[in-house]
């Protein structure tokens, strides 16, 4: 995996940094520096200091909350949200910004909102190299939370379309403990778990390069 010296990862909700693309980081952080935007808290007050422990655990540098609440990320703050991630672009100068694909993954509109946000500030930061959404392989979780609380789970993509893969065997262990660092979303983390156990320990995304 090609090193980055700064790098920038941006979700809605405490545990998507490991529930997604936790063994990325880990490797990422192994490289250079990794920092954490998390726009909104959670729905516990708990979920803040679980963050910052799987983030330790992760080797992630910085963790930083913007206080939106859960599942308030719609059209009349999108302008607001980005106006905040840019400002830290700015201060900070990350090579890379790291979040959902478009359709964020579980379809949870929060992931949906951030990913479109990220997108923007992406486009309007010419000095970021790179954009990568994290992505899943098509119906690999689709079952796993099917009649749970997500009104439609998009299938997914198909291997061919991602265009990066990152071997995430060497850091699973260290996933597994972060995500175990979630203790009130232990159900989805063990469930997760479940999951990805047989399953080559793999990441996959969908780069997009400045032009």
């Amino acid at each position: 995996m090609k090193e980055f010296k700064r790098v920038l990862a941006v979700f809605a909700h405490p545990d998507d940094e490991v529930f997604g693309p936790g063994g990325t980081l880990a490797l990422m952080a192994q490289q250079g520096e990794v920092k954490i935007i998390c726009v909104t808290d959670g729905v516990d007050t708990r979920r803040r200091e679980e963050l910052r422990t799987s983030a330790k655990i992760l080797s992630v540098k910085e963790v930083v909350f913007l206080d939106y609440a859960d599942g308030s990320l719609n059209h009349a703050v999108y302008h607001q949200v980005a106006k905040e991630i840019t400002e830290y672009v700015k201060q900070w100068q990350p090579e890379v910004l790291l979040t959902f694909e478009p359709r964020g993954i579980s379809g949870h509109l929060d992931h949906i909102a951030v990913a479109m946000i990220t997108a923007y500030v992406f486009r309007e930061n010419k000095q970021i190299k790179e954009l990568w959404y994290f992505a899943e392989l098509e119906y690999r979780f689709e079952r796993a939370f099917k009649n749970k609380y997500f009104i439609y789970f998009p299938p997914g993509y198909r291997k061919e379309e991602m265009n990066k893969v990152v071997d995430t065997t060497s850091v699973y262990a260290t996933q597994v403990k972060a995500m175990m660092a979630h203790e009130t979303q232990r159900k989805d983390a063990l469930q997760i778990m479940a999951q990805r156990t047989l399953l080559p320990k793999r990441e996959y995304f969908l780069v997009k390069k400045r032009k």
